[in-house]
C-alpha cells in the first residue's frame, strides 16, 4: 500500500458536533488553520435547549454555577465549571449574531426550567436548538473568508499520534471513500461523543461508539468519573415502534405527570426532581409491579397544545404513536443517555497530554456525579468556545512539531464484520449494561467485571483493533463502579444506598499502565467550591 495523503494544519478538531464546531469556529477566528473531521455530527442535533446564564436579577453565572455543582453532587471540577458559566452567556449572544434563531418571547429570549434546576436557565429555538446551532457554525466555517477551515465531511479520527512531545495529529479514515489521511497537527481537540453505542437501550445515535475515550487512555491521558452515566427517564417504549423517543422533562413545569397503572403521579408537580431521581423512580415503580408493560405512562394531556408544538421530539413522538395533544399519554422507561466522566480536563479543556483537548462529552470534570437538564448543551457551546481559544493559542505555539508517516489501520474501524467482532461487541454491550444500570449490585457488577475480563483474555493475541478497545471502554466504566462504595448522583448502588463523602468526596482516576496496558484507576480528593481540596 502506497503513502497516504498528509494534510498539514495548526488544529485537528476530531468530532462534526457542536462542541467540536464551536471550537473550530473559535480557533479559525484566532486566525489559525483548522481541519474538521466531520464524523457522524453525533447527538447534538438532538440538543433541545440549553442552560445559560444571561444577566439580570438572578440569572447570574454564580448561581448557574451552583446549580451545576449541586446537580453534581459537588464532584465537578469547580474551576471547570466556573469558567463555562461565565463563558456560555457570552457565547449564546455570539450566536445570535452569526443567525441562530432562539425563541422569544417580547422580544425576549423564552427560557424553560429543566429537572433539577432553580431557575429557568434553558434557551431553545423552535425546533431542535442544536441542530440550529451545528447548522449556522458549519456554513460559517465553510465560507469565503480569510481562513476557511477544511471540513472533512464523514470522516472519524482513528488514532492519535503522538510523541514524547505530545500530540502530533491523527489518522483520520474517510468511509465514504475508503481513503486515509495522515493529519499533521500539533493541537488534537477531541470532540468525539459519548458510548451509548456499548448499552444495549440508548439516546444516542449509531456514531456514539467510545472510540475517543480509549484514543486518549492509549496517549496517556486518564478518565475520571467513568461510573457516573446518566439516564434519560422519558423514553418511549413499546414493542410496536421499533424506534424510540426521547422526551423532554421541562414540561413537567408546563402540566406534564407521570403515572403509574394505579393512575398516581409519581413526581410531585411542585417540586420536580433531578432526572436520576426519576429514573430510579420509574425503575423502583415497575419493579414493584405498577407499571404497564413494563413502564409507567407519560400524561400530557394538561400541556396547551401550543406548548406541546414547540418540542420537535414530543411531536415526532405524538405523530408516530398516532396520538393527538388530547388524548397524549406515552409509555416511558429510562434508556442510557450520557457518560458524565471522560478525559480529565483542565477549565482551559486541556489534558495532561501536551497538545490534547477535550470537550464535551468525551470530557469530564464537568458534570461530576450527575449533570444537569440542559448542561449537556451548556458545555458544549461555552467549553467549546473555550478549547478553540486554547487550540488556537496552542497551535501557535506548539507549531514544528512531527513525527513519522502514518499508515492505515484497518483493525481499528467499526466494521463488526466477522462473526467473531459482532460475538465481542454483543457480550460487551451484555455486560456493561446488566452491571451498570440505574440500580447496581456488588454481586451484578463482579460479574460484569470477570465477564468483561474473559472478552479481554479472549483478545490477547489479537493486534489492537476496535474490538479490544470496545472492552477496555467497558472495563473501565465497570471497575469503577464496582470500586465506588457509595451512592451519589447516577451512580446508586443498592448495597451502599448513603452518599460518603468521608470516604467517597473525589474522583476515580483511570489510566493505562505497564507493557500489557492494563487498567489502573486511583482514587483523587475533589476540590471544594472555592477549589480547596477535600
Amino acid at each position: 500500500m502506497g503513502d497516504i495523503e498528509i494534510l498539514e494544519v495548526d488544529v485537528l478538531v476530531a468530532g462534526g458536533g457542536l462542541g467540536g464546531l464551536m471550537a473550530a469556529y473559535r480557533a479559525q477566528c484566532a486566525g489559525v488553520r483548522v481541519a474538521v473531521a466531520l464524523g457522524s455530527g453525533g447527538a447534538s442535533a438532538r440538543i433541545s435547549s440549553l442552560n445559560a446564564a444571561l444577566g439580570g436579577p438572578g440569572d447570574t453565572p454564580e448561581r448557574l454555577f451552583d446549580d451545576i455543582f449541586a446537580a453534581g453532587a459537588e464532584l465537578a471540577d469547580p474551576a471547570v465549571v466556573r469558567q463555562l458559566t461565565q463563558r456560555v452567556g457570552l457565547e449564546v449572544t455570539e450566536l445570535m449574531n452569526l443567525g441562530v434563531d432562539f425563541h422569544r418571547v417580547d422580544g425576549k429570549l423564552a427560557r424553560r426550567r429543566g429537572a433539577g434546576s432553580s431557575a429557568d436557565w434553558a434557551v431553545y429555538s423552535e425546533g431542535m436548538v442544536g441542530h440550529e446551532i451545528c447548522r449556522v457554525l458549519t456554513e460559517h466555517l465553510a465560507a469565503p473568508g480569510s481562513a476557511p477551515a477544511t471540513l472533512l465531511t464523514g470522516a472519524t479520527l482513528v488514532a492519535l499520534d503522538t510523541g514524547i512531545e505530545g500530540v502530533r495529529g491523527g489518522l483520520v479514515y474517510r468511509p465514504r471513500t475508503g481513503d486515509w489521511l495522515d493529519v499533521r497537527a500539533p493541537v488534537v481537540v477531541l470532540a468525539t461523543g459519548g458510548a451509548g453505542g456499548l448499552f444495549e437501550r440508548t439516546t444516542n445515535p449509531p456514531g456514539s461508539q467510545g472510540t475517543g475515550y480509549v484514543m486518549a487512555l492509549e496517549a496517556g491521558a486518564e478518565l475520571v468519573g467513568m461510573e457516573f452515566i446518566s439516564y434519560e427517564p422519558f423514553v418511549t417504549l413499546s414493542s410496536a415502534h421499533k424506534k424510540s423517543y426521547d422526551l423532554p422533562t421541562t414540561v413537567l413545569h408546563q402540566g406534564a405527570r407521570l403515572c403509574n397503572s394505579e393512575g398516581r403521579p409519581v413526581i410531585s408537580e411542585t417540586k420536580v426532581p433531578s432526572k436520576d431521581i426519576i429514573c430510579r423512580m420509574i425503575v423502583e415503580e415497575v419493579n414493584a409491579g405498577r407499571g404497564v408493560n413494563g413502564a409507567l405512562l407519560f400524561d400530557l394531556r394538561d400541556v396547551p397544545p401550543a406548548t406541546q408544538a414547540q418540542y420537535t421530539g414530543l411531536v415526532q413522538a405524538c405523530s408516530a404513536f398516532e396520538l393527538t395533544p388530547e388524548n397524549a399519554v406515552l409509555p416511558v422507561y429510562p434508556a442510557q443517555h450520557y457518560m458524565n466522566g471522560g478525559v480529565r480536563v483542565n477549565s482551559d479543556a486541556t489534558t495532561s497530554v501536551p497538545g490534547l483537548l477535550a470537550v464535551g462529552e468525551v470530557a469530564g470534570g464537568t458534570h461530576g456525579a450527575h449533570r444537569l437538564a440542559g448542561g449537556g448543551g451548556t458545555e458544549v457551546v461555552g467549553m467549546g468556545a473555550i478549547a478553540g481559544d486554547t487550540a488556537a493559542k496552542l497551535g501557535a505555539d506548539r507549531r514544528g512539531v512531527g513525527g513519522p508517516r502514518l499508515t492505515p489501520r484497518p483493525a481499528l474501524l467499526p466494521t463488526g464484520s466477522t462473526q467473531e467482532d459482532r460475538y465481542v461487541l454483543a457480550a460487551a454491550r451484555s455486560a456493561l449494561s446488566s452491571a451498570c444500570g440505574i440500580l447496581r449490585t456488588e454481586d451484578e457488577l463482579a460479574e460484569g467485571t470477570q465477564r468483561l475480563a474473559e472478552l479481554s483474555t479472549r483478545l490477547a493475541g489479537d493486534s489492537p483493533g476496535y474490538g479490544r478497545r470496545q472492552v477496555t471502554l467497558g472495563s473501565a466504566v465497570v471497575q469503577a463502579a464496582l470500586a465506588r462504595r457509595e451512592s451519589r448522583g447516577d451512580h446508586y448502588r443498592l448495597d451502599y444506598p448513603d452518599r460518603d463523602d468521608h470516604n467517597w468526596r473525589g474522583h476515580l482516576e483511570t489510566r493505562l499502565r505497564g507493557s500489557t496496558g492494563q487498567l489502573e484507576a486511583t482514587f483523587r480528593a475533589a476540590a471544594g467550591i472555592d477549589g480547596s481540596m477535600a
